[in-house]
């Protein structure tokens, strides 16, 4: 694991990934990723993974620092967090439901 890269999710998230969402796996999780300064809670499951997309198809160091720098300001701006069940099983089935209609 890294400080920077594509935050790791649950097994239930993978099982359900199409082959594209599949890249995010190219590299090493991180602790803050660019989803999470771009809105965290308040996108949803295919905003996340665009953004974790695009963190790993644009892989470097000066991204890096720009999401770390990010992260700072959004913990200096005290965004609320909420870890919900509920939230996480939506977002699954979310996932499932659009990569279903797409086979």
């Amino acid at each position: 694991m890294s400080i920077v890269g594509p935050r790791p999710w649950i097994p239930e998230y993978y099982e359900n990934f199409n082959e594209d969402q599949k890249q995010r796996l190219e590299v090493k999780p991180g602790i803050i990723g660019l989803a999470q300064v771009n809105g965290r809670r308040k996108i949803n499951i295919f905003e996340k993974l665009d953004y974790d997309l695009k963190y790993v198809r644009n892989y470097n160091l000066w991204q890096d620092i720009k999401i770390i720098f990010k992260c700072l300001k959004v913990l200096v701006a005290r965004e609320e967090y909420v870890n919900s069940q509920q939230y996480i099983c939506n977002e699954i089935e979310m996932l499932k439901e659009k990569n279903n209609k797409q086979k």
